[in-house]
């Protein structure tokens, strides 16, 4: 009986190192190599080549990459740089990153142009060059809440932007007034009653209505107040 009694106490002395190795072995797995998430955004514009404009990492570890390049593999054929760091980013412990890229004017496959097929079934790998190795990242794409069942039945809104030198805007605006001041060039918007939003460091926010009639007549009356005088030039951009 005494056997026993002891051999209950040891077990109970070993119970809390049996809890403590499995949440251990765990923690250890996090920190353990390299594994990273990626999605990715296709652009594709009339003056340059169509390409990978933003890329987004995971870093599914509990410690951080060091990432030098991204690069693309189509089909498991050719690859072709995204983008490198220098310095180096760093992708933070169980964090994410978004990458814009650079736009270029076209690839090359030797001497031939190249322009990589983005849609399906082509198939798209993103890896990244870290310090001691290339690694592939799992490649996710961005959720769409319209492949949910609980979603489909519902009708879908789209989004329409109209930007104006990167300003966005709506119906409401009228005339864009781009200027020029101590070499810095700025835009601000001019909505239908007169108002100029922001973007506009001059002493008045509003133009009379009856300058709202053109935009010739507008950049008459902003020739005669102080912002006229104190701009190096500046141009009024009727909006649609």
């Amino acid at each position: 009986m005494c056997e026993l009694v002891l051999s209950i106490q040891e077990f109970f002395k070993l119970v809390p190192g049996l809890v403590i190795f499995p949440l251990s072995f765990y923690l250890a797995w996090k920190k353990l190599g390299i594994k990273v998430a990626a999605s990715f955004t296709v652009q594709y514009q009339r003056t340059t080549a169509k390409r990978i404009s933003e890329v987004v990492l995971v870093n599914l570890k509990d410690k951080p990459v060091t990432v030098f390049a991204i690069y693309a593999v189509i089909d498991q054929d050719i690859s072709w740089e995204i983008d490198k760091f220098d310095p180096p980013i760093i992708l933070k412990p169980l964090e994410s990153s978004r990458i814009e890229t650079e736009p270029y004017s076209e690839l090359y496959l030797g001497a031939d142009k190249f322009e990589p097929n983005f849609i399906s079934p082509s198939k798209i790998d993103i890896f990244i060059v870290t310090p001691h190795k290339i690694v592939k990242c799992k490649t996710v794409s961005h959720p769409n809440l319209l492949n949910i069942p609980a979603f489909k039945h519902y009708r879908s809104a789209t989004k329409n932007t109209r930007r104006f030198n990167n300003i966005v805007y709506n119906n409401e605006a009228a005339y864009a007034i781009t200027y020029v001041l101590n070499s810095e060039v700025i835009t601000a918007i001019i909505d239908r009653s007169g108002f100029i939003g922001s973007n506009f460091r001059f002493g008045f926010n509003m133009v009379p209505v009856e300058c709202m009639k053109s935009k010739d007549d507008l950049r008459t009356c902003l020739e005669q107040t102080s912002f006229g005088k104190m701009v190096d030039r500046f141009v009024v951009d009727k909006l649609e």
